[in-house]
């Protein structure tokens, strides 16, 4: 392995914030992510009319997270405890969501892509520090000839 001092891997370690759970993931999505979500879920017998209550409801995740049973009931939607089950869900806690736990892959640091990466990311870098090190009114000119 190389002795850059750039990481290696996406293994974890005890500085990194914890996966979000799904609960985090799902309050921020918005009306029509929220809508793939569900109607990716296996199982969840969700039909296009329950779809489009939300959307008609421009329910977001974070809506949907504090919906009542009752509440869908009155946008016309049945068996929330049903669907919530599904996921394993009782129902009566948001904290009962397993977390996201999302999958890693080992990368070497002799990788081809991973090279390119890193030196793009370096390249990156040189230009921002050397953007910052000019007078304000070079700056500009170097954005207004990005633009054209």
């Amino acid at each position: 392995m190389s002795e850059q001092s750039t990481p290696a891997s996406t293994s974890t370690t005890t500085g990194e914030k914890p996966a979000p759970t799904l609960a985090e993931e799902v309050r921020e999505y918005k009306t029509n992510e929220l809508i793939e979500f569900l109607r990716k879920g296996e199982g969840l017998e969700l039909d296009e009319d329950d779809l489009e209550i939300l959307r008609k409801q421009k329910i977001s995740g974070r809506a949907f997270l504090k919906l009542t049973e009752q509440k869908l009931e009155r946008y016309g939607m049945k068996d929330l405890e049903g669907v919530l089950k599904k996921f394993g869900i009782d129902g009566k806690e948001i904290g009962d969501i397993p977390p996201f736990k999302p999958e890693t892959e080992k990368i070497e640091d002799d990788d081809e892509k991973f090279q390119y990466c890193i030196n793009h990311i370096k390249f990156e870098m040189i230009d921002i520090a050397q953007q910052q090190a000019k007078p304000p009114y070079c700056q500009k000119i170097h954005q207004k000839k990005k633009l054209s």
